[in-house]
């Protein structure tokens, strides 16, 4: 029951009245009992026992005992003598009762704070608060000492009365109050609750998924305010499950028309989605795909949820081939708060660009050897014919053209011949080699070229020999094709800078020339098969596009890295990095 806001409004104001009430009480009767003793001293020291009837009362006791007592007799209306109060005397020497003006002689007066201080000589009228009774004390004199003691006590009978009287009110008046607490807090409860009760339906409701009931606003308050913050919450909520709805109908049309397949687990290893086209494309169902360990072990790999999670701080790639298909699988983390809550693998079905790129390099292979005999005989015979006899000088000019493009024909197929045993993964050797004096012996071979466009080669390399582990012959194609690049293009009396350099990890080889340079929107396409900055002037030069294409896959075959910076009219810097290794002894 008390868990009810409405019941715990009306305890509040019930126990707030009772609080109230009983503050009341206590402070009142509290404050009659102070009322009370003060009074009752004041009318002692003020009213009652004047100068000039302390003074009689001293005469008379000089005089004698009987005639003090009549003096004090006389004054008994004056102090106010009644059934509740009575005057005592006292002795002097020992406070034991030697007279009542009501003649009642008293069973125990006891010595009271205000009696030992008349027996000091001081009169004695603080109040008790513990007592049930208000005294006073006063010494009466004679001959310097205190004779006697004039002690009055009043019962507290009466101010008991009056106290509880007032407390009988205050009784009345909180049963009063408390039946006019429960209503009033009855009244205000259920006008609090009312439009509570309807903002939790209201909540009820949208729990079940309905945010269209607006609760009516019935006043500016407090609970107006949260009425209209909780209608314009469910607006919003409204407004952001359409949104949500329309990007979950989005993304399931998506991944259920999509070609690649979709399947995603939690981090428990759990299925929890799967695409038509990943059933489509394994030829599996959604029954049959098992937890994430499972699922992998049936397409042939050893990767599995534990590692995955370990290891999911970036997505991972891989291929893999199934039922006679190619695939490309891409994993990725699943987070939600900056933790792993599951992975999606996305499944890419090369199988056709497999064949297609198998074929096409096939084809590459093939044309290009079958190009290379009738391109060698079309040399010999044009060789032969410029050494035969002597021509007229457009024979000579028609027989150089051809010649020269015989040569370049023949650099092409090459080049495409190179590429295709590269594409084709043929055997490199792997021993280790002088990559410094490779370098030495790279750059004596292109001072002849240098020379022919009067050019000069700085080899800048250390002398200090540095190995790493490959193929000796292909890294010596990539650095003459380099140098071959810088003297091409740059201008007649130019300069190029060969370096060569290693720290602990790697050998670097650095070609740096003063050329042409190259614009930066072509720098990422370089390495690009077939594809020429100045496609004129490349031809011009005899290029064939190939040259950085086939040097890139050397050194990735390496493991290394090749960089190119340039800028137009200062130059190209052209930066290759090989895994170094030391010589063993």
């Amino acid at each position: 029951m008390f868990k009810s806001i409405q019941w715990r409004i009306l305890t509040l104001f019930i126990l707030l009245t009772v609080s109230v009430m009983t503050f009341v009480g206590v402070f009142s009767s509290w404050g009659i009992s102070k009322y009370y003793n003060r009074q009752f001293a004041e009318d002692m020291t003020k009213n009652t026992f004047t100068d000039s009837m302390v003074s009689q009362l001293e005469q008379a006791a000089a005089s004698s005992f009987d005639d003090m007592t009549k003096v004090l007799s006389a004054f008994s209306v004056r102090m106010g003598i009644d059934s509740y109060r009575e005057a005592y005397v006292l002795s002097g020497d020992d406070a034991s009762c030697l007279y009542s003006i009501s003649g009642k002689t008293p069973e125990n007066l006891g010595i009271t704070e205000n009696i030992i201080a008349a027996l000091s000589g001081k009169t004695g009228s603080n109040a008790d608060e513990t007592a049930d009774y208000m005294d006073f004390a006063m010494p009466v004199k004679t001959n310097g000492r205190v004779s006697y003691i004039i002690y009055v006590r009043d019962s507290k009978v009466e101010m008991y009365e009056v106290m509880k009287s007032i407390l009988k009110n205050i009784f009345l008046a909180l049963l009063i109050g408390l039946v006019i607490s429960v209503f009033l807090g009855f009244v205000l409860s259920k006008t609090l609750i009312r439009p509570l009760v309807r903002l939790e339906n209201s909540a009820t409701h949208m729990a079940k998924g309905n945010f269209t009931d607006k609760i009516k606003v019935s006043g500016s308050d407090e609970i107006g305010s949260l009425t209209e913050a909780f209608n314009h919450m469910a607006e919003e909520l409204n407004f952001t499950m359409n949104e949500m709805t329309a990007e979950k109908n989005k993304i399931e049309t998506v991944l259920s028309y999509m070609t690649d397949g979709v399947v995603a687990f939690n981090s428990d290893g759990k299925l929890i989605h799967i695409n038509p086209a990943a059933m489509r494309l394994l030829d599996i169902t959604e029954e049959s795909v098992g937890s994430f360990d499972e699922f992998f072990e049936k397409l042939g790999t050893d990767i599995n949820m534990g590692q995955f999670l370990y290891m999911a701080k970036e997505p991972a790639e891989m291929a893999i081939d199934y039922s006679g298909r190619h695939f490309m699988v891409y994993l990725a983390p699943i987070e939600s708060e900056e933790k792993v809550t599951g992975v999606v693998s996305v499944f890419q079905d090369y199988t056709k660009q497999q064949k297609l790129e198998n074929a096409r390099r096939e084809f590459v292979a093939n044309v290009s050897h079958e190009l290379r005999t009738p391109i060698t005989v079309i040399k010999s015979y044009t060789e032969t014919l410029m050494d035969y006899r002597e021509h007229d000088e457009t024979e000579e000019s028609f027989l150089s053209v051809i010649d020269g493009e015989t040569d370049r024909m023949t650099g092409l197929i090459s080049d495409l011949l190179a590429l295709s045993r590269l594409d084709n993964g043929s055997e490199m050797r792997n021993e280790p080699f002088d990559l410094a004096a490779l370098l030495h012996l790279a750059c004596e071979r292109m001072d002849v070229e240098a020379k022919k466009r009067s050019q000069t080669i700085d080899d800048l390399t250390i002398d200090e020999p540095f190995y790493v582990t490959g193929d000796r012959g292909r890294i010596e194609q990539v650095i003459v094709n380099i140098i071959g690049n810088a003297i091409k293009y740059t201008p007649e009396g130019g300069k190029v800078e060969v370096s060569g350099s290693s720290d602990e990890d790697n050998a670097y080889i650095k070609v740096k020339d003063n050329g042409i340079g190259i614009p930066k929107a072509d720098i990422p396409h370089l390495f690009e098969r077939f594809y020429r900055v100045d496609k004129a002037r490349s031809r011009s030069a005899g290029g064939t596009g190939l040259g950085l294409a086939i040097a890139k896959e050397i050194v990735d075959a390496h493991g290394g890295d090749i960089k190119i910076e340039s800028e137009e009219g200062k130059g190209t810097l052209v930066t290759v990095v090989l895994p170094l290794r030391r010589k063993s002894a």
